[in-house]
C-alpha cells in the first residue's frame, strides 16, 4: 500500500453539475485515493429560497457527521472568492480546524471586490493551511490582503477521456474551421469573434465557424450574424461528451476574445488538448499559460483587425501544424487530472 492510500481525504463538490468547479472536482476524483469522501455543498438553480436555506444547514450537519465518522487527514475545499463563499466555505474550513483536519483551499472564481472583507477573510479563508489559485496575479492579491500561508498557482484539469480521444485527431496544417466555445455572452467576446470570422472569410470563402454554448446573447448573436450576412456559421448550442469532442475534432482555431473576469477557462485547455490554436486576451491564468507555451496569439485589443492580423501571421503550413502538435503535447503533459492530483498532493506533502 502506498503513501496516499494510507491516508484519507475529503473533498467538497457543488451540488449543481454546471460550472467549472464541478468540472474540476469530477475530473480529479477518479485519481484521488479510493477512500476519498465527497461532501456536496451549495444549492441548485431551481431551488426555492427556503430550499437553499435547508440545503445550507444540511451541508454543515453532513460535514460534521463525515468529519467525526471518517476523520480525514485533510479536506480539499473547492470554492470561489465571493462574500457568499467566504461565509459558506469558510465555516467548513473552521470546522476542519476544530476537528484537527488540514484544510486546503482551492479557489476557482476570483471576485477582487471580496478582498475588502478583511475581517471575514481572516476568520475564514485565511484559516486554510494552503491555497491553490488559477493565476499568479490572484496569489499576489491574496498575499496583499494579508494571507501568510503558501499560495500556489496551478492549471485546471482536462477530462482524461477527452485527452485520450483527442490524441488520435489528425492535425492538419490549415486554419479553416474556427470555434467559439463558451457561454454566449458579449463579455465572452461572441460579437468580436463573429466579426473576426466575417473579415477572415472575405479572402477565405471555404472557412467555417462553430459556435458552441448557450447564454444570454445567443439569440442576439444569431440575429447579428443574419443581418451581417455571415455564412457557413453553425450554432451548436450546449455541447458535451461526444458532441463536444466532435466540435474539437472539426476545428483548427479557437477564438476567445474575452473581457470577462476569467480564472483559467477549461474550454481553452480542452481546445489545446485537441490541438487547436488559441487566439485570446491577456486575462488572469491565460497570461501565466502564455509564458509557458506560445499557444497561438494574445492581444489586449478588442479590435477584430488585431486578431485577423494574428491569424495571417500563422498562415504558414509548417508553423500551423507544429503549433497544433505542441499545444496537444503540452496539454497532455500538464492538464491531465493525474498530473493535477500529483501536484496538489506533492505540494501539501501528503
Amino acid at each position: 500500500m502506498n503513501k496516499t492510500t494510507e491516508k484519507k481525504i475529503m473533498i467538497t463538490c457543488p451540488r449543481s453539475n454546471a460550472g467549472g468547479v464541478y468540472q474540476f472536482v469530477s475530473s480529479i476524483i477518479p485519481f484521488l485515493p479510493e477512500n476519498t469522501q465527497v461532501l456536496h455543498r451549495g444549492s441548485l438553480k431551481s431551488d426555492s429560497p427556503i430550499t437553499k436555506i435547508v440545503r445550507s444547514i444540511s451541508s454543515i450537519v453532513v460535514a460534521i457527521q463525515k468529519m467525526i465518522k471518517h476523520h480525514p487527514n485533510l479536506i480539499l475545499v473547492n470554492s470561489s472568492l465571493s462574500k457568499e463563499c467566504l461565509i459558506r466555505d469558510g465555516l467548513i474550513i473552521r470546522l476542519a480546524r476544530f476537528f484537527n483536519i488540514r484544510p486546503i483551499l482551492i479557489i476557482h472564481g476570483f471576485q477582487v471586490s471580496a478582498l475588502q472583507f478583511r475581517g471575514l477573510l481572516k476568520a475564514s479563508y485565511f484559516k486554510a493551511e494552503m491555497v491553490f489559485v488559477l493565476a499568479k496575479s490572484f496569489a499576489d492579491k491574496l498575499r496583499e490582503a494579508g494571507y501568510h500561508g503558501k499560495v500556489i498557482s496551478q492549471y485546471n484539469p482536462v477530462d482524461h477521456t477527452l485527452i485520450r480521444n483527442m490524441g488520435n485527431k489528425e492535425l492538419t496544417p490549415r486554419c479553416s474551421t474556427f470555434l467559439f466555445l463558451a457561454r454566449v455572452e458579449e463579455s465572452k467576446g461572441i460579437f468580436i469573434a463573429l466579426d473576426i470570422f466575417k473579415m477572415y472569410k472575405q479572402n477565405n470563402p471555404g472557412a467555417v465557424m462553430l459556435v458552441a454554448g448557450t447564454g444570454g446573447a445567443l439569440e442576439a448573436a444569431k440575429v447579428y450574424a443574419y443581418k451581417n450576412g455571415i455564412e457557413d456559421l453553425k450554432f451548436l448550442g450546449f455541447v458535451s461528451g461526444s458532441e463536444k469532442e466532435e466540435a474539437f475534432r472539426q476545428s483548427d482555431v479557437m477564438l476567445f476574445p474575452t473581457s470577462h473576469n476569467e480564472g483559467l477557462p477549461i474550454g481553452v485547455l480542452e481546445a489545446m488538448a485537441a490541438g487547436l490554436i488559441i487566439l485570446t486576451r491577456p486575462i488572469a491564468g491565460l497570461v501565466d499559460l502564455r509564458t509557458k507555451i506560445n499557444f497561438g496569439g494574445m492581444t489586449s485589443s478588442l479590435d477584430p483587425l488585431e486578431y485577423l492580423s494574428m491569424i495571417r501571421n500563422l498562415e504558414n503550413e509548417d508553423k500551423i501544424k507544429v503549433m497544433k502538435i505542441r499545444n496537444r503535447e503540452f496539454a497532455s503533459a500538464n492538464f491531465h487530472p493525474q498530473k493535477i492530483v500529483d501536484r496538489i498532493l506533492s505540494e501539501i506533502d501528503f
